[in-house]
């Protein structure tokens, strides 16, 4: 069985966190990946939760270099997911 789609997120984010260099982004990406953690082990299904995380992630994708975008890209996909399996806002 594999991960959930918010703990896949999560990983994404402290992927992107780990990835060099700073540009101050990370106290950000932390937030986030610890929404998505507590998310995960809350079992939150409110879905406007999930769109909230969710629109965090896309600012988070204009801010951050080309270095992080990918991962933070890969989480709010994973997040997506998620939320399409609670239903509409």
């Amino acid at each position: 069985m594999g991960c959930s789609p918010l703990v896949t997120a999560n990983r994404r984010l402290i992927e992107a966190m780990e990835t060099p260099p700073d540009r101050g982004a990370e106290e950000r990406l932390d937030e986030v990946a610890a929404l998505l953690w507590a998310m995960e082990h809350e079992h939150v299904t409110d879905p406007g939760a999930c769109c909230r995380v969710y629109e965090k992630l896309r600012s988070l994708e204009r801010e951050v270099g080309d270095h992080r975008r990918s991962a933070v890209e890969r989480a709010r996909r994973s997040v997506e997911s998620y939320g399409e399996r609670l239903g509409p806002v």
